[in-house]
């Protein structure tokens, strides 16, 4: 079965931090340091979208925001939520993701209170919120690293 959740970022800290996160809330992800990477596997086998993607806004191999139009001409938003993570902040930036097609924008270094609370926010919405996810969160709504 696909996961859940794509990770998309350049950044192997951040990654590495992102995949614990979800782990530790049970929920399965995919990570991918290029955005191409994960375009390829997603116009190979596009009945295994995820849920989520939270993708960086400055990929090494492309912009991100570009990644994320590409992937809403294939995916509609009740599908695939996508979250921007960027250590950009600036209203511009903002805007951008959203005008790209981004559900959300998450500045770095982000807070992984935050970070778990958009992973649950966005799950839920596009039903993809696992049944063998954290009880705490799942009763609890992820307000808590």
């Amino acid at each position: 079965m696909a996961s859940p959740v794509w990770i998309i970022d350049g950044s192997l800290v951040a990654r590495t931090i992102l995949e614990i996160t979800l782990r530790r809330l049970g929920i399965a992800s995919s990570s991918y340091s290029e955005g191409n990477e994960a375009l390829c596997d997603l116009w190979e086998e596009p009945d295994a979208a995820p849920g989520l993607m939270l993708i960086e806004g400055q990929l090494p191999d492309m912009d991100g925001y570009e990644v994320i139009m590409q992937v809403r001409r294939l995916l509609s938003r009740g599908q695939t939520a996508i979250v921007v993570l960027s250590n950009r902040n600036s209203t511009l930036d903002r805007v951008k993701g959203r005008l790209a097609g981004a559900d959300d924008y998450l500045s770095k270094p982000f807070l992984v209170a935050e970070v778990r609370a958009a992973i649950r926010k966005y799950l839920v919405r596009v039903g993809r919120w696992p049944a063998n996810a954290s009880a705490a969160d799942r009763d609890r709504g992820a307000e808590q690293p």
